[in-house]
């Protein structure tokens, strides 16, 4: 790509903008008609409704509070013991040395977290060189080389709460490959998410069920892993405690991505279910109270508690509870039909709605990623980048190197940042500069759920979920083979990538992506918001 290849267009910028002011002006106009039409149609069953909405709101509201003390107990000492290890490991406190000086720095800490059943070390290669658990109300701990230890016998030692060893050992298999490679899987999310908990699963050594919370630290380019193990019934205790309703469903997520559905079991399709609640909410205006939606047609309220505002970063709570079991309804008699009356009345408000936002987005330049056919999207690619449109060979994959690497995902991330900071545009990934259709085999995903899936959690994690209303994103087939699409509409909001420490602000240059010096964006941002205002 080069800046010469097509040069801006103001006019179709200026274009765009007249149009959906047009399209925001009917679309308020259509639902003040549509605000008195509820009212004239019903104005009991209005307050019924809102009434009982208000109801459930309350209830919801009532639980996760007093969900949110009990959890806090539970998982604030986990995060900042968590917090304090990595601490120490990164500042080289923790340095290779024997089970007792690993035990005189840990053990105290430890101890002070009942919940924690044991904790553990691996080596940069994912093999077990450290141990420590209670059992028999003492503590055992053993202490192996960084060496295969698949086929040896781990020997444990028993020490007392103040750490004097015991004169008495047992000796336990090594960890199951399966077990190893879930906490390898856990530590390889950490950069995105420092602490991360694995499913339900037979802990090591023991065979329990249980969970473990696993996070690790770097320190003269060594990186170990470090996590704690706590058992199912620790956790359902605390569900038990917070559970008030039958179906009450508890999770922990952060950045809208689900860390753990404690509800999870092998016929329990809660998963999903938060999975396409947070991504709906995400989707929406999200707000801080709770939030209704709708899963098998059933309506259910949630609340997100401290949403990535936990310490670290380390996530949040979530709880979702079904309407009906929140509070008894009553029988709506009558009313019944006026319920009906509006879903007839706001189909077709939604799909006027539709229509005019589908006629904005074909008159702005921006394709529809669920709808465009293979022949218009092959004659659209044919035609080359320019100022509203750019391609990508992968999300992820770095071609050259042969691995996944965080500069091509920043590449994707700082073209749609750039695109909603300026007239809008399209992003097609799947093919390179010349315009030759790669596909999206590239990029090793297992499944387009994944794929997606992926893309939100780096959208929201770099750019911020409250964007996501300006995008609109699908994968097509053109060419035998898949694209993904991605459509922006312009941000009447600044728009900056996060990359850990540092906020970057992009534009559109030509058909290239420009990043704007801080000087440049105070002029550049007042300037847009007279456009837009």
């Amino acid at each position: 790509m080069n800046d010469s290849h097509q040069p801006a267009r103001p006019a179709l910028a200026r274009r765009h903008i007249t149009s959906s002011k047009h399209a925001r002006a009917l679309r308020k106009l259509v639902f003040v008609f549509a605000g008195l039409s509820v009212i004239v149609l019903g104005a009991t069953a209005t307050t019924y409704i809102a009434h009982r909405q208000e109801l459930s709101a309350d209830h919801i509201r009532q639980i996760t509070e007093a969900a949110g003390i009990k959890c806090n107990a539970f998982f604030q000492p986990i995060w900042s013991t968590a917090s304090v290890i990595r601490q120490w490991g990164e500042s080289g406190v923790l340095k290779e040395s024997n089970t007792e000086a690993f035990n005189a720095k840990l053990l105290p800490l430890i101890e002070q977290v009942p919940h924690i059943q044991a904790m553990r070390i691996l080596s940069p290669t994912g093999q077990f060189i450290y141990g420590l658990m209670r059992r028999d109300g003492q503590w055992a701990a053993c202490r192996t080389p960084q060496a295969d230890i698949k086929n040896q016998k781990v020997t444990w030692q028993f020490y007392d709460r103040n750490g004097a060893k015991i004169e008495r050992q047992f000796q336990s298999e090594p960890p199951d490959q399966r077990v190893q490679q879930r906490w390898i899987e856990a530590r390889d999310r950490s950069e995105a998410y420092p602490l991360n908990w694995t499913p339900p699963y037979p802990l090591f050594p023991t065979d329990e069920i249980g969970m473990s919370a696993i996070s690790g630290w770097t320190n003269n380019g060594q990186s170990l892993t470090f996590g704690f193990d706590f058992r199912m019934p620790d956790i359902t205790q605390l569900l038990n405690e917070i559970k008030v309703t039958e179906s009450t469903v508890f999770f922990l997520f952060a950045q809208g991505r689900l860390l753990v559905d404690f509800q999870e079991t092998a016929d329990d399709p809660t998963t999903a279910m938060i999975i396409k609640a947070l991504d709906d909410w995400a989707k929406s205006d999200p707000v801080d109270g709770p939030f209704r939606f709708q899963h098998d047609g059933v309506p259910w309220w949630g609340l997100l508690v401290d949403a990535d505002e936990s310490p670290g970063q380390l996530g949040g709570i979530g709880i979702f509870a079904p309407e009906a079991e929140l509070i008894q309804l009553k029988s709506p008699g009558k009313l019944i039909l006026i319920p009906v009356v509006l879903v007839i009345f706001w189909a077709f408000l939604l799909a006027y709605a539709r229509r005019v936002f589908n006629q904005g987005t074909s008159e702005s330049g921006l394709m529809d990623p669920e709808r465009i056919s293979a022949s218009e999207l092959g004659a659209i690619i044919d035609g080359g980048e320019h100022d509203r449109l750019e391609f990508k060979s992968t999300l992820r994959w770095n071609l050259k190197a042969e691995k996944a690497g965080k500069e091509i995902e920043l590449a994707v991330i700082k073209s749609l940042a750039a695109f909603l900071n300026s007239s809008g545009g399209n992003l097609i990934i799947g093919v390179d500069d010349q315009g030759r259709v790669l596909g999206l085999e590239a990029d090793q995903f297992p499944n387009t759920d994944k794929y997606l899936q992926h893309f939100t959690n780096l959208f929201n994690q770099h750019i911020g979920m409250e964007f996501s209303p300006f995008i609109h994103f699908g994968i097509r087939p053109v060419a035998d083979q898949q694209v993904f699409i991605i459509a922006c509409r312009p941000s009447p909001r600044p728009v900056f990538v996060k990359d850990k420490q540092d906020e970057r602000f992009f534009i559109r240059s030509g058909a290239s992506t420009r990043q704007l010096k801080m000087s440049q964006v105070l002029d550049y941002v007042e300037e847009r918001r007279k456009t837009f205002s």
